[in-house]
């Protein structure tokens, strides 16, 4: 059974309760206060079965003090029934309602003159004709009109029909991944607890799910459901809803707020719009102070337009708005603009964005992005995204980004890497080509810059890299992108070392003449070894000796054989070659042969032994020493 809202808007007395009683037999006006009054202060809502469907009707307050209720009552409208009474026609209230209607894009009307038994036949006319004059002038001029008296039952049935049959030609579509409530009423039962009222307007809701309630980010959890009085375990975009909710207060929830699921919708004090003025003889100014009306919530703002610095009748204008508390909105929400004093609907807008980017100090790339926004092409849109942010993206990223659902961004993205604008790394993260390239300088530029500050290294450690280029990224992130650039041989990777242009690094490091001279200095230690404690230079640094000794270690030069010797990789072949020999000749070996072969010291003879321990080509049993692997001598 599809479920669609229908609300009721018209000046204050005009028959909006009364008509809502005639189709549906319920009494909305369930407050004390309203009974005395005779008006309706609070949102009332009913149930009206046509055929297989199910409408929610929203009945909202008519007089001008209570235009913010009048708002979150639209909120979420699929149809609105527009009401006049036929005695007094067309009131001040009943354009402004028309305005607002209009800025919240709600086109299926209907135009319902109301009291038609307080006319006779010939003042009927006359008035109905003044009403279809005036609507000429407005967007409902292909609006069906109706002509009712709820008191004596009359043509109650024909707006049954007219509603039913405008209901065909809805095809209103809801992000129905994307759960969002926008609270209208806050209330306890005794027993059970805190309630809140609203209408979903995305997404659905399933008992026992665990919510949260913005801005405040208040966790809790879905007791029970209730859709028009009847218990249900689940409940979906489009309806009207009540969900019982445990371990939060009443006094913690405000109207205004909005239930989502925990971590996917964000709140904001900064909006990107469109906003349209629609006010005769009024001009919204750049700067100017503001109430946003905005789902159930009333917050004051300031606009900062783009790029003009005024708006007239009928005109539009992108604006940023800055927001004195948090909103939770998202791309596409509609919402009214009012002014301070006097309190008057003056226009209305558009959500483009609840992420607001900074601009681009170039006049034509900050009209590109809201342009770009307005025109609302999904993979467009994406493009931009990737292109602006140089990050890697998910799917869920820029399904919090955008707040578009995720079947469009699958396609979006598919489409993208058809066109090859964007690159997609593993199984899960996607780049612009442009991200690509301004990632790909930034390592290189980062890299270089950490070559300058240490003039003797090869290579640096990745998490170096990482914190030093990118703090923000994780590990999964970090090591996923720089694996694609050394897949383009843009990086070499060797365990957790990174290196650009490693042989022309190598090349630049080597003909330094400090290099060349310590290389010297070990070589001629033949297999005595370079013991750093004993040989070095009060000229040279101990952390630089270590950096140069590193480096020639790297390119292969020398051999580290324990905390303090090194040996060069020529005098280290020529032990090879001298233990080589002594095993062709001996099945086991002790260190006063090693000794006497190579004719050094026993200290030192130990040393080499126990390197060669180490490496596993040898292997000590006692006082001798015996061969683990053939020993490779390099070819000359």
């Amino acid at each position: 059974m599809k479920h669609l809202i229908i609300g009721t808007a018209g000046h204050v007395d005009h028959g909006k309760t009364e008509l809502v009683k005639a189709l549906t037999g319920c009494d909305t006006d369930r407050l004390k206060e309203e009974k005395k009054r005779g008006m309706t202060i609070e949102l009332g809502f009913a149930p009206l079965y046509l055929d297989e469907k199910i409408f929610s009707i929203v009945d909202v307050p008519g007089h001008e003090k209570l235009i913010k209720t009048m708002v979150s009552g639209a909120t979420g409208m699929d149809m609105a029934l527009l009401i006049i009474a036929a005695d007094e026609g067309i009131m001040p209230q009943t354009i402004e309602h028309i305005n607002i209607l209009s800025m919240l894009d709600i086109t299926n009307i209907i135009i319902v003159i109301t009291k038609i038994d307080l006319m006779n036949n010939e003042n009927l006319h006359n008035k109905i004709t003044k009403i279809k004059a005036h609507i000429k002038e407005t967007s409902l001029k292909d609006s069906p009109i109706c002509q009712v008296s709820s008191k004596l039952n009359i043509g109650i049935n024909n707006l049954k029909n007219i509603i039913l049959n405008q209901s065909k030609t809805i095809n209103k579509t809801r992000n129905d991944e994307l759960f969002r409530m926008p609270i209208d009423r806050v209330f306890t039962i005794k027993g059970h607890g805190t309630v809140v009222t609203g209408t979903i307007t995305g997404g659905k809701i399933t008992k026992n799910d665990l919510i949260e309630i913005l801005p405040d980010k208040i966790n809790s959890k879905v007791r029970g459901i209730q859709v028009h009085g009847s218990e249900m375990n689940k409940a979906y975009a489009g309806q009207r809803c009540a969900l019982n909710l445990t371990k939060v207060e009443k006094s913690s929830i405000n109207r205004g707020d909005v239930i989502g699921k925990p971590e996917e919708l964000s709140p904001t004090l900064s909006i990107d719009t469109v906003i349209y003025n629609l006010m005769d003889n009024y001009t919204i100014k750049h700067n100017q102070k503001v109430r946003i009306h905005i789902g159930t919530t009333e917050v004051m703002g300031k606009l900062k337009l783009i790029q003009q610095d005024h708006i007239e009748k009928n005109k539009k204008a992108y604006a940023r708005i800055r927001l004195e508390k948090p909103v939770t909105a998202v791309f596409g929400d509609k919402f009214i603009i009012r002014s301070l004093t006097p309190v008057i609907t003056i226009g209305g807008g558009r959500i483009l964005s609840h992420k607001s980017p900074r601009l681009s100090h170039l006049q034509t790339q900050t009209l590109h992005y809201f342009t770009l926004l307005e025109q609302a092409n999904s993979t467009n849109i994406i493009l931009n995204l990737l292109q602006t942010n140089h990050q890697l993206f998910t799917v869920d990223k820029i399904f919090k980004a955008l707040y578009i659902n995720r079947q469009t961004i699958y396609q979006s993205l598919s489409n993208l890497l058809k066109q090859q604008k964007i690159i997609k790394l593993t199984n899960k993260y996607y780049i612009s080509n442009k991200t690509y390239t301004y990632l790909k300088e930034l390592i290189i530029e980062s890299i270089k810059e950490y070559y300058q500050n240490n003039k003797y290294t090869i290579s640096i450690n990745n998490e170096t890299l990482r914190t030093k280029t990118f703090p923000d990224w994780n590990k999964d992130q970090f090591d996923t992108l720089i694996n694609l650039y050394k897949k383009n041989n843009i990086l070499n990777i060797t365990d957790d070392s990174i290196i650009i242009n490693k042989q022309q690094r190598i090349t630049q490091i080597y003909k330094n003449n400090q290099i060349n001279k310590l290389e010297q200095q070990i070589l001629k230690t033949h297999l005595q070894g370079f013991n750093i404690t004993k040989t070095l230079q009060p000229s040279i640094r101990t952390n630089q000796l270590q950096n140069q000794l590193k480096f020639l270690q790297q390119i292969n030069k020398i051999i580290k054989l324990n905390q303090t010797t090194y040996i060069h990789r020529a005098n280290y072949d020529d032990l090879l070659h001298l233990i080589n020999t002594l095993f062709t000749q001996y099945d086991k070996i002790t260190v006063r042969q090693v000794r006497d072969t190579l004719q050094i010291g026993r200290k030192q003879t130990i040393i080499l032994l126990e390197y060669l321990d180490q490496i596993g080509l040898t292997k000590r049993l006692n006082n001798y020493r015996i061969q683990l692997k053939t020993i490779t001598l390099p070819i000359l």
